[in-house]
Formats: structure tokens, C-alpha cells, sequence
């Protein structure tokens, strides 16, 4: 159900955010290098043999393919360019990147470009990556 003209992009980003969406497929909120924010339909993700599912994981960053629609965009296929593994194995920074990346989630303004800001969530990302765990005061 593509319109003959469906535009192709390729970009990066970092995923904000997931829900499910129908039996199958899930809908990711995702911060692009390029496009801003965007929420992207990935049909059939949450299927146990979907390549894309994993790599649509909160905090991870991902290359998309996508189709730009009037609805919303359609993922094509994507990779996962980096997962912060320490970020995943330890409560304090995973609490801290799931709190900063969903507040970046509510902020940001939906398809504006915001390249300040998605430096911003990469070094967070990086910096949660690093030797010091966060504290709380």
C-alpha cells in the first residue's frame, strides 16, 4: 500500500522509544540525524524472526531505511550501528538513559530537524557509556 511516489530515505538516529502497534508490528520514536524526530511504523518487528525488532531497541543507534508517506513513515529495513552495552548491564545508567531519552522523546517537536539536539542524546549515550556510573542527588 505504497503511493507510486514514495520517496526512499536513508538516515541514522537514536531510538527514543517503542510501542506496539497491531499483533505484529510496532511503532519507534526515533531521533534522526537528518529529519528530526520521527515516529516510524516497522511492520512485522515484534514477529520472533523480524531482523529489525532487537535493533529497534531503546538507546540503540540504528541506520533506517524508510518510506516517506503521508501516514506515517514505513521502515524498509534497519541496522544497528551501536548498542552502548554498558548502558544494558547496569541499572543506574540504563535508568538514567531510558529518563533522559524519554524526556528528549516529550520535548522534541515532531519531522524538525534538530541536529544540536541529536549530538546532544549521542554524547549523553556515550557519556552514560564511560567509566563513571551517574549519581543521583
Amino acid at each position: 500500500d505504497l503511493p507510486l511516489m514514495a520517496q526512499l530515505v536513508r538516515d541514522e538516529g537514536v531510538v527514543l522509544a517503542r510501542e506496539d502497534h497491531m499483533e505484529t508490528d510496532l511503532i519507534a520514536t526515533v531521533l534522526t540525524k537528518n529529519h528530526g524526530k520521527l515516529r516510524i511504523l516497522a511492520k512485522g518487528a515484534r514477529r520472533l524472526t523480524s531482523p529489525s525488532g532487537a535493533v529497534l531497541d531503546v538507546a540503540n543507534r540504528v541506520e533506517l531505511i524508510y518510506y516517506r508517506r503521508r501516514e506515517l513513515p514505513l521502515l524498509r529495513e534497519a541496522s544497528l550501528m551501536r548498542n552502548f552495552p554498558r548502558v544494558r548491564e547496569d541499572l543506574a545508567r540504563l535508568e538514567a538513559a531510558l529518563k533522559g531519552l524519554a524526556w528528549a522523546r516529550d520535548i522534541l517537536p515532531e519531522g524538525q530537524l534538530e541536529p544540536k539536539a541529536y549530538h546532544l542524546v549521542l554524547a549523553f549515550l556515550h557519556t552514560l557509556e564511560g567509566a563513571h556510573r551517574p549519581r543521583y542527588s
